[in-house]
């Protein structure tokens, strides 16, 4: 491995995991990736190796003109090492972008993005798998998400609104809910809603509700997502205490995991 080194001229590494990402993968996706470096060190070695056979060809032509026979194995032998070279560096391309999409699940939502191909059309000579830059693409990315989320609920209230108030009643409830949010700890939430929420059983809910604070993935926040959701519906539901409720289903067996999810898909749908 350490016979070819990297030509002065030619800018190719193996490329490592920002050190701002790194830090926060899981265990078992860092240890996926140390393979994945490892077969990535061996494509760039095979390239310097490459590089160095076509150097040598090339001074071998300089220096050896006497036969045209020579001269042109040496000229077909240059080309077939510099096509070699062009595929090794699309396979070490391909392969940066498979590990880079392997990261995607350990990484925020909104900054999934950091991992698609055009994000990173300019990282092929960097020593980091997400470039040099990275602290001002994730800057970029934050304020193209701003500047989307309040384009985007601006446009889509009207339409919002039709859609929730096409029934003769509301579809939650035959009147106000009230909701009230008591002091949480770090585990556990206990929200209290004023009436039953379905038409189908007319009720009252006499005590909280309490659920659990945290799923399995301690990225999933249920008071979080809950104050999300009643900030976001306040400009439909006006003076109103009405809840709103999708159309959207989740036909799994219910866990604190997949209402999380559920109520996520439902904001980014709806709002």
């Amino acid at each position: 491995m350490e016979k070819y080194l990297r030509p002065g001229n030619i800018e190719l590494y193996p490329q490592k995991i920002n050190t701002e990402i790194w830090g926060h993968l899981k265990k078992e996706t860092q240890f996926k990736d140390i393979d994945s470096f490892k077969l990535s060190e061996k494509l760039i070695k095979c390239s310097y190796a490459v590089m160095s056979l076509v150097e040598l060809l090339l001074k071998s032509k300089k220096q050896d003109k006497k036969s045209d026979d020579k001269d042109s194995s040496l000229s077909s032998g240059i080309k077939t090492g510099m096509d070699a070279l062009s595929l090794l560096g699309h396979i070490v391309q391909d392969h940066n972008q498979i590990r880079r999409d392997s990261l995607k699940v350990d990484l925020n939502l909104q900054y999934k993005k950091l991992c698609n191909p055009s994000h990173n059309t300019d990282t092929g000579s960097s020593k980091w798998l997400f470039g040099d830059e990275l602290g001002k693409r994730v800057k970029d990315i934050k304020e193209t998400n701003q500047v989307g989320s309040s384009v985007a609920s601006g446009s889509r209230l009207y339409k919002s609104v039709s859609r929730f108030n096409s029934r003769s009643k509301p579809f939650l409830s035959q009147g106000n809910s009230h909701y009230k949010r008591p002091p949480q700890n770090q585990n556990r939430i206990k929200i209290k809603i004023g009436e039953l929420i379905k038409q189908s059983r007319p009720g009252f809910h006499q005590s909280e509700l309490c659920f659990k604070g945290f799923a399995p993935d301690r990225r999933l926040c249920l008071p979080t997502v809950y104050l999300e959701y009643i900030k976001r519906t306040a400009n439909l539901r006006g003076s109103e205490c009405h809840l709103f409720i999708s159309y959207i289903k989740p036909y799994k067996t219910a866990s604190i995991t997949l209402n999380l999810l559920w109520m996520k898909e439902i904001l980014q749908i709806q709002f």
